[in-house]
């Protein structure tokens, strides 16, 4: 099911054009992407269908359609965004006394996805450089000290 959920995140947000580490972040830290379990009793709440915990700010509604609740985070987000992205994840979170510490946790880990995602293709970018390499033709030059 995490495997989905995050399927899902990364299509949806390329799609937007929006920063799939911060949307992977988001879902991390609302709901160890989708694998804690909901304590809400309504079925638009829980987490396999609504991972980034979108709970209808800004007079939009989520859905039990997990995509659609996907899109309406991001969108939700971008409507909130703020000078540096702990600001943004402020405004995006806004409920008093934890945003500061949501907005630290969820940057965290939006770094730390971006960093991995970062490496592994730098890694396999430089690995597939030796294929780009044009063959060599003809004799090797050979250096004979003068």
């Amino acid at each position: 099911m995490m495997a989905n959920i995050a399927k899902n995140i990364v299509e949806v947000s390329r799609q937007k054009g929006f920063d799939p580490a911060i949307a992977l972040g988001i879902a991390q830290t609302e709901t160890n992407m989708s694998t804690r379990a909901s304590s809400e009793s309504v079925a638009w709440k829980q987490s396999d269908v609504n991972p980034i915990q979108l709970s209808g700010t800004s007079g939009t509604r989520a859905t039990t359609d997990l995509r659609t609740n996907i899109a309406l985070s991001i969108d939700h987000y971008n409507a909130v965004t703020g000078d540096t992205l702990n600001q943004s994840l402020q405004n995006y979170n806004n409920q008093a006394g934890i945003k500061e510490a949501y907005a630290r946790q969820a940057e965290g880990q939006i770094y730390q996805i971006g960093s991995s995602w970062r490496q592994k293709v730098d890694r396999y970018n430089n690995e597939d450089m030796r294929d780009y390499r044009p063959p060599r033709v003809g004799p090797f030059p050979i250096w004979r000290p003068e």
